[in-house]
Parts: C-alpha cells; structure tokens; sequence
C-alpha cells in the first residue's frame, strides 16, 4: 500500500508565525512543523483549493497545498502576491481518481499540461522561492517516478522549500532523551464513552451506543427525562465530566439538549 498524505504550507513572510497559525487553527488545521520559515500542517480531509483560497484572501504570503495518492500520483498548488498561481500533477492520474476532478487532473498531465504547469511553476518560484527554470521542473514532471512522494521532493529541493514528507517522518529521540507515547483518539474515545455508559448501569434496562464519524452516543431508552431520577442521572454525568475534564457534554432528554459543563479544575498533577 502506498502513501495516501495532504498537506498545506504557508511561508511567514509580513506577520509572525503564531499568525499564520492562528489562521490554520480557524481551519481546523494544527501546525505541525516549522521549517526555513515556512509553516506546515497535515490537511488530511480538505478541499485543499478552496482551503488555500481563503488562507490567500487573508494575507500575502505566498502558500503551497498538496496530496499524494497512493504514491501514484500527486497534485500540488500553489500562490502567492499578486496573480502568481500554478498547478501540476507528478504522476499519471487514474481516470476515476478522487480529490480533484479526473478531465483536471489528466490535462495538467498532459504533455501540453505539463508544459503550461512547469511554466507556471517557474513564474511562482521567482516570486516566492528559489527560482527554477522551466527545464528544471519540465523535467520533473515528465519522469517516470516509482513513487509519487519522489518527484514532490525533487520539486520541494529545486525550490528551497521543506519536503512536506517530513510531516509524516517519525520524530527520533536522541540517544540519552526522548519519550513518546502514542494514543490512539479513536481508542480513547471509546474507552471514555465505555467507562459512562458502565456509570449509567443502574438507570435504565435497555442501553446501546451508536458510532458516527464525530459522535459516540449512549442510549438509556427506558431512563426517566425528567424528575429525581434524572437529576442524579445528571449528577453522575457532572461527576464524570469534572473527573475526566471535558469541557463539557451534551445530554438529550425528551428531545430537550441539557449541557453539562465541567466545574472541577483540570488537576495537570494527577
């Protein structure tokens, strides 16, 4: 299996870093690395043009969105001040291949495509990079990469920008310090909706949960909406929010949303 991988970086060049950061974060996004000024952050679920398009309208520094597909194939954008703009693919696209549109993808990798990309290209890198010629990045897209990671880093080298692959690299320690210890979300996710619906045993017969993308739900489909009985029910959802430190938690009752926010301080110490 190849590499699947989406990514936006964008260059400090008139305001601080945290800036451009704050920006990733409005998106969703979190910053992942810093690198030679440029600022990345893995874009995994994003319509990286319209992504870029906002981030540009906001300031001009110049900014680069990318994804590979399975190592197969790779789109990248990019703008910068003014008009400057390019796109290009590194790779043969499939013909029924997701992200952007396929026609798109097979005209950028066209011959005449590719020469118009690498024209581009070379334009942007004049403006907000090494400059490159358009032999130089010609010569990119028109070879035949075993892997489509290679021929985004032959580009990001042309062009003195960070391989984006290094969102992706493992983090070493070095040979006295170093600890990292890697948490599933899913899993706690899970584990924490496991250790509520054990807390709710005693207030309701029929109880279930649901998983959707975003949410896990609990569901005690004979437990009271209202009265003392659903007031300790509330009370022991306190109790877990305060003990567990989310911010907060929303329980429907009767179609009605109660939220239950946490008011114990978080204890960082244990």
């Amino acid at each position: 299996m190849g590499l699947f991988a989406e990514w936006m970086m964008v260059k400090g060049l008139s305001v601080p870093s945290e800036a451009v950061e704050a920006r990733f974060s409005w998106e969703g996004l979190s910053v992942s690395r810093e690198e030679d000024g440029w600022v990345l952050a893995r874009a995994r679920g994003h319509d990286l043009d319209a992504l870029a398009h906002r981030l540009n309208k906001l300031s001009v520094e110049p900014w680069v969105a990318g994804w590979i597909y399975d190592s197969d194939f790779a789109y990248l954008t990019g703008a910068g001040p003014g008009s400057a703009r390019f796109a290009l693919v590194v790779g043969s696209p499939y013909s029924d291949s997701a992200g952007e549109e396929p026609h798109a993808l097979s005209q950028l990798a066209s011959g005449e495509g590719k020469r118009e990309a690498a024209e581009a290209c070379a334009a942007w890198s004049r403006s907000n990079a090494n400059p490159v010629s358009t032999a130089d990045i010609l010569a990119v897209l028109e070879r035949d990469w075993t892997f489509a990671e290679e021929g985004v880093a032959a580009l990001a080298g042309l062009m003195g920008l960070p391989d984006p692959l290094v969102l992706w690299e493992p983090q070493e320690p070095n040979e006295q310090t170093g600890v990292s210890v890697s948490l599933s979300i899913d899993m706690l996710a899970t584990l924490s909706a496991w250790r509520l619906f054990r807390r709710l045993d005693g207030f309701s017969g029929e109880r279930g949960m649901t998983h959707t993308e975003k949410t896990i739900e609990i569901h005690l489909d004979e437990a009271a909406a209202s009265g003392p009985a659903f007031e300790e029910l509330i009370g022991e959802v306190q109790r877990f929010v305060d003990e567990v430190g989310l911010p907060q938690l929303t329980v429907f009752a009767a179609g009605r949303a109660h939220t239950v926010q946490r008011e114990a301080p978080i204890n960082l110490d244990g």
